[in-house]
């Protein structure tokens, strides 16, 4: 049951959803033939499920929306994509109504290469998936608490909670100044919330302050480059820029850095960095303490030796992710948007 719960939880959850939604809607179109209407609802399905897949949510957008979202990929997959795209657009608004074999082979094996992270093993054993109503019940009565605290009335106007409680709800209602204020009073709260600050970053964007908003995208990332929404909104801000040094985009578009960065942060990678000296250090303690005691002198050489190369691998893999955020400090690598004499 809790194996079942951790599937309805995931983040991932609907984007693995919309994946296997692009995969049904290019076997509807398979089976559309000739037959227009048939062919024409598969169709919008599919543009719909690309968009899910890569984290595009509302109405079916256009491809330069979609183009924003696929520079992960591999560029001959991007081409195809792109390709398939088009001929879609076609067979939608009649110019080419019937598509073949062919572009349902290309469509079926994007997303046969496209890989969403699998569940977590421990995911099951999280208490929203093992105790699902004793955390529902929690969080009631930690949200309900609070309000009893402050002593809102009744009469208080939904207006004002709204725009003093619920920046999500001035964000989705056009109010981008009022939201900036609330997520700015949050990350001065908490300086070390990644969430805080991409939504922050989120609403600096929709202002048009591009500069402020990479800036507080990249500060997230640097902190939580894990959380999908976080590195996903990072790129789109990062690709939004008119100029941008690579040490930037080299976080996302070359695969070595992109795996290295996306393990832990800058801070993570800082810790790793003494673990691993501190290891080294240990290992040749080792190898040097097998000179003092001959008679154990081979299972000190053997210790010693696994020891140092565990601390020479940590510390490589710490120096690389460093060097890479390093290169992010240097005021030569400083991005210019959207320059005004």
């Amino acid at each position: 049951w809790a194996r079942q719960r951790a599937l309805f939880t995931d983040e991932e959850r609907l984007r693995k959803e919309s994946l296997q939604n692009w995969k049904s809607a290019v076997e509807m179109v398979r089976e559309a033939g000739q037959d227009m209407r048939a062919s024409e609802k598969a169709l919008l399905f599919w543009q719909k499920s690309v968009a899910g897949t890569l984290g595009i949510e509302g109405a079916t957008p256009a491809w330069g929306v979609i183009a924003n979202g696929i520079q992960t990929m591999e560029k001959s997959d991007q081409e195809t994509l792109e390709k398939c795209w088009a001929d879609s657009e076609n067979g939608l608004y009649g110019r080419n109504p019937s598509l073949d074999g062919e572009w349902c082979d290309q469509a079926n094996g994007l997303a046969g290469r496209i890989d969403l992270s699998a569940i977590k093993t421990w995911a099951p054993l999280m208490p929203k998936n093992l105790f699902p109503w004793l955390t529902a019940l929690l969080f009631l009565f930690v949200a309900v608490e609070p309000v009893g605290a402050q002593g809102i009335s009744k009469e208080q106007p939904k207006e004002e909670k709204t725009s003093k409680e619920d920046p999500i709800q001035l964000y989705k209602t056009g109010n981008f100044s009022e939201a900036e204020k609330v997520w700015r009073e949050k990350v001065l709260a908490n300086p070390r919330d990644p969430v805080a600050r991409n939504n922050l970053g989120l609403a600096y964007f929709q202002l048009g302050d591009k500069e402020r908003a990479l800036a507080f995208g990249l500060s997230a990332y640097l902190i939580s480059p894990a959380t999908a929404s976080v590195s996903w909104n990072t790129r789109i801000f990062a690709q939004s820029a008119d100029q941008l040094d690579r040490a930037v985009m080299g976080l996302w578009s070359e695969w070595s850095r992109e795996w290295i960065t996306e393990r832990l942060g800058v801070f993570g990678w800082q810790v790793a960095f003494v673990l691993g000296v501190t290891i080294l250090a240990v290992g040749c303690g080792f190898g040097l303490g097998s000179g003092y005691f001959p008679q154990n002198r081979a299972l000190l050489v053997r210790i010693g030796a696994v020891t140092f190369a565990i601390g020479l691998l940590l510390f490589m893999a710490a120096s690389t992710a460093l060097g890479i955020y390093g290169k992010l400090a240097d005021r030569n690598a400083v991005m210019i948007v959207d320059v005004e004499p």
